[in-house]
């Protein structure tokens, strides 16, 4: 067994900060999250007075491992791009661990991803929920399938433009949409997505086009996630109201897309309207090691600390749906930590430590046991 004591816990379970607390792990899972400090005579026992623990951090929308890094076209695997729907697709099938990104992300302390074609095509396929370790996707996947990547807008009617091939407008979108549902209803296929079991995870920018995903959701009675969210301010209410899960991001970057140049996303924003928020990276749109960077704007912008994390972790947890593996440091759940050497949002802070299912896959600085 291995115990960390005296650390400045973030247990990720929305109601407090930091408090210290003593953490137990046995193999891969945490045994056990205690007040006060009990040691046996077998244990591996590290003193983290001075020292910040949190939950593994959680990219819940990204495309490591298929757009790698600095290899070009060789490791270019994000989008099958060639029809607008490419439903049959799943990232699984295209990760490579040997992608060095994942060493930056658990430099960072990001223990799990999500991983998801990319917004080329209307429906670019299905993303999976991994660990950032192992040499094969194997060894990492958590959950294969995790939802039907779906997208709206911009990106989508210029691809195609340039492919002079429907579609070409918002509407023509939405009537392909229309028709995969009513014809898979009819093939009885996708059913994990008809019987609302998976969600779409749609990617949207503009405020019409968040709309445009809520009402298509409401319509067919589907699980949606958003992703993205230029234009958050004016939707905010409206993600709230539906009691949407969503993933906010990348809030840095250059304004890339004319429909969505004016748009700020790190505004303030109040506790109560992030509840079902997270953070994304976009990785490689921005790179994912800048996730706690992003966290720290938000906080600057007015964000409390709690929401932020939150926003790390289990929110990025349920919009994966896997919060009963990560997420949040509970008894019984997977032994993902971070140990920083000071405060998360501080932009000075390092990770000392970064645990994935109970393995050392990072150490940053000297921890004596």
């Amino acid at each position: 067994m291995i115990v960390f004591k005296n650390g400045h816990v973030f247990l990720g379970n929305r109601d407090t900060e930091f408090e210290t607390k003593h953490i137990c792990v046995e193999g891969d899972k945490i045994l056990s999250v205690e007040d006060t400090f009990n040691i046996g005579s077998e244990d591996s026992v590290y003193d983290l007075s001075g020292c910040y623990v949190t939950p593994g951090l959680i990219e819940p929308h990204c495309h490591i491992g298929l757009l790698e890094h600095g290899v070009g076209w060789a490791g270019s695997d994000e989008n099958e791009d060639h029809e607008p729907i490419q439903d049959n697709c799943h990232a699984v099938d295209g990760i490579n661990m040997h992608d060095r990104s994942f060493e930056d992300f658990r430099k960072s302390g990001i223990t799990t991803v999500g991983v998801f074609p990319g917004s080329n095509s209307v429906i670019g396929g299905y993303g999976a929920a991994i660990k950032c370790k192992g040499n094969v996707i194997d060894d990492a996947v958590i959950k294969s399938d995790v939802g039907l990547k779906v997208s709206l807008g911009g990106t989508v009617k210029e691809h195609f433009s340039m492919k002079k091939k429907a579609p070409l407008t918002r509407m023509g979108i939405m009537a392909l949409l229309n028709q995969f549902i009513l014809d898979s209803k009819v093939d009885q296929t996708h059913e994990y997505i008809i019987n609302g079991e998976l969600p779409l995870v749609i990617h949207c920018e503009r405020l019409d086009d968040i709309h445009s995903a809520v009402r298509f959701g409401e319509k067919h009675n589907l699980k949606i996630r958003l992703v993205g969210l230029s234009d958050y301010e004016d939707a905010k209410d409206l993600l709230l109201e539906k009691n949407i899960k969503y993933a906010l991001g990348p809030i840095m970057g250059y304004a890339t897309q004319k429909e969505t140049r004016n748009r700020d996303r790190y505004r303030h924003i109040e506790a109560s309207a992030m509840i079902n928020g997270s953070l994304t990276t976009s990785h490689p749109i921005i790179n994912g090691r800048y996730a706690t960077l992003q966290g720290s704007i938000m906080n600057q912008n007015g964000l409390e600390t709690a929401s932020v994390l939150n926003a790390l972790s289990i929110n990025a947890a349920e919009f994966l749906g896997v919060e009963n593996r990560v997420g949040s440091i509970e008894v019984g759940k997977d032994a993902d930590l971070v140990v920083w050497d000071g405060h998360p949002l501080e932009l000075k802070t390092k990770v000392l430590l970064t645990i994935i299912d109970g393995e050392f896959v990072y150490k940053g600085g000297d921890l004596q046991c």
